[in-house]
């Protein structure tokens, strides 16, 4: 099966390095990777999540984290799989010393506060009022 690189240039602003929107999955996507770590948090629908070689069933409330160059795919089981995509910039935490990538990440959860808070956060991405990064 052939696979895409997903080059992620929004994610080169050293002063805001993350990047969040919504999505809707309606087929199988693509299977690729990139440098950035996603976290695809379910706000409708159902999906099929491959990530590596770990597959999962995702729903509304469920949160799907994969890792800095791990081949994945979101594959929607029933038209309309919303869900919110927060990316984040591996390199960047590294330097203020974050280190992702020697974190253990489980690689799918359900936690409803966590949902809260990106629901917030792209909310304040989406409306851009002052100081819109500094509260994301």
């Amino acid at each position: 099966m052939e696979s895409i690189y997903e080059l992620q240039p929004a994610l080169t602003n050293s002063n805001y390095p993350l990047k969040i929107r919504s999505d809707k999955q309606t087929n199988a996507g693509y299977l690729h990777w990139h440098e950035c770590i996603e976290v695809l948090y379910f706000t409708e629908g159902c999906c099929k999540v491959i990530n590596g070689s770990h597959e999962a069933d995702a729903r509304a409330g469920d949160l799907a984290i994969i890792h800095s160059g791990t081949l994945h795919r979101v594959i929607a089981t029933k038209p309309g799989c919303g869900y919110i995509l927060l990316q984040l910039d591996p390199h960047y935490w590294e330097s203020v010393g974050f280190p992702l990538s020697n974190t253990t990440i489980e690689k799918q959860i359900c936690d409803k506060d966590i949902g809260k808070l990106l629901e917030q956060a792209l909310s304040e991405q989406t409306e851009q009022l002052p100081y819109f990064q500094e509260n994301v």
